[in-house]
């Protein structure tokens, strides 16, 4: 009898070192707000793992899995004794703790499993369908968002990025072996549920997660392999390199590098805006992300073509800063390439869809109802009547579906197997304010064969 009631009171206190008390929550808001590294102890181990998985670090952050998790500056020590704490059970065992601080109006909330803390996208994502890949581990909340194409488009991407990036084998198998977690979401809403934020994609640098709506989201890929590269750096970086960096390689969520970068080049070209005017990080931050990230990202894709990538991380690096949003950061010109050599380069870049009546020289490989496709060594050249939806292979020999949209003023064109616009053009982002050509009941326009692979 005796031995039973030692085993039950065994068994009760272990149910209760599962669950945060008020105690205990008290405890891992001190550590918080002091950023003390004592709070580690209150971390779940194996989101503690996925953070420390890649060995990335950052100077100015004790504790990496609290980044963007923690109490914000404002908030004083002292406040913590007037704090309310609200612990809610919640299914299958998790808890949420609410922590209230009424004199400064501010509230921040947290997820618990057995006593230790969790982010909110492993908590959200803990029943979501697991897809596993050469690089990736995907969480996905709804499976029809995803495909074998996409996956083989994400490994693809990393491995070239690893070429680019020049990672040495140790760093590529830690990579296979450790993965990076990509969570699928099907909108806004649920990246907001997840992340605390509205967007359409972003990296968390606490435990290197990619949280998206998007299957093949390679900027902020990006993001995370220049991390990986760096293995240690400042949280902050100028926008001009860590943007410029993202869209040169990645485009822009839901545009390949390909679109952004043209963009990029009609806005020298017709002289909106210069790099220039995207030294200073204030300048860069006060305008439109639609105009300064086509802008960097040419720039720095030119720029890594002149000094290579080493050199270009160099610069990265550098510019990485703990606090750079509480004073104006400007970039020294002279690391850079005189202007000169830069606008040649942009004068002579050539769009790639591009206007043609002439067939001769191409040999009509596809025809449909609303379509005909033909082809020369290096262009598709499409005869199209309406918007359209055309299947056909590129060199790997697969048949693959476009969605092709056009009228007098624009051409989009997207690979509906990611959803990504792969190319564009546009009237108005056209110097000389060319119109689509409509010949014999088609509208016509080649398309660099590039753009398809």
């Amino acid at each position: 009898m005796h031995y039973l009631i030692y085993f039950f009171f065994i068994i009760l206190l272990q149910l209760q070192a599962q669950k945060l008390n008020q105690q205990t929550a008290k405890e891992f808001l001190n550590f918080l707000i002091l950023n003390d590294s004592n709070i580690i102890n209150y971390i779940d181990q194996e989101e503690l793992q996925r953070s420390l998985r890649l060995g990335i670090t950052y100077n100015d952050y004790l504790n990496k899995f609290m980044i963007s998790y923690d109490i914000d500056d404002y908030v004083k020590i002292e406040e913590n004794r007037n704090c309310q704490i609200n612990l809610v059970e919640l299914q299958d065992g998790y808890q949420k703790v609410d922590f209230l601080f009424y004199k400064q109006n501010y509230k921040k909330t947290y997820f618990f499993s057995e006593g230790y803390f969790i982010s909110p996208i492993y908590y959200y994502s803990r029943n979501w369908s697991i897809v596993e890949s050469k690089y990736f581990i995907f969480y996905v909340s709804d499976t029809n968002k995803i495909n074998e194409y996409s996956i083989k488009k994400l490994d693809d991407f990393v491995d070239n990025m690893l070429i680019k990036f020049n990672f040495n084998e140790d760093e590529i198998e830690i990579l296979e072996k450790e993965k990076i977690f990509y969570f699928l979401c099907k909108d806004e809403e649920e990246i907001e549920k997840l992340t605390g934020f509205r967007t359409r994609g972003i990296y968390i640098i606490a435990y290197d997660y990619i949280v998206s709506i998007f299957s093949t989201h390679y900027h902020e890929l990006v993001h995370l392999l220049v991390n990986y590269k760096l293995k240690s750096l400042n949280i902050n970086t100028h926008p001009f390199f860590q943007e410029g960096l993202a869209v040169a390689f990645g485009g822009r969520g839901g545009n390949e590098p390909q679109v952004i970068l043209e963009l990029g080049a009609f806005i020298e070209k017709a002289n909106l805006i210069s790099y220039e005017d995207l030294l200073s990080s204030n300048n860069f931050n006060n305008i439109d992300a639609s105009i300064s990230y086509p802008t960097c990202g040419l720039f720095s894709y030119f720029l890594i073509q002149k000094i290579g990538i080493d050199k270009y991380l160099s610069l990265y690096k550098k510019y990485s800063f703990s606090n750079y949003f509480d004073d104006n950061i400007l970039i020294d010109i002279n690391y850079f390439p005189d202007k000169k050599s830069y606008m040649k380069y942009v004068q002579e870049i050539n769009n790639s869809i591009y206007f043609s009546q002439d067939t001769e020289n191409y040999n009509q490989i596809l025809s449909g109802e609303n379509y005909k496709i033909f082809e020369d060594e290096t262009s598709y050249l499409f005869q199209l009547k309406d918007t359209t939806i055309v299947e056909f292979g590129n060199e790997d020999k697969m048949k693959y579906q476009y969605n092709f949209q056009v009228n007098q003023n624009e051409i989009s064109i997207f690979d509906l197997q990611t959803n990504n616009l792969i190319t564009k053009f546009a009237t108005g982002f056209s110097i000389d304010g060319v119109l689509v050509p409509f010949y014999g009941g088609y509208w016509t326009f080649s398309v660099r064969k590039s753009i398809f692979n």
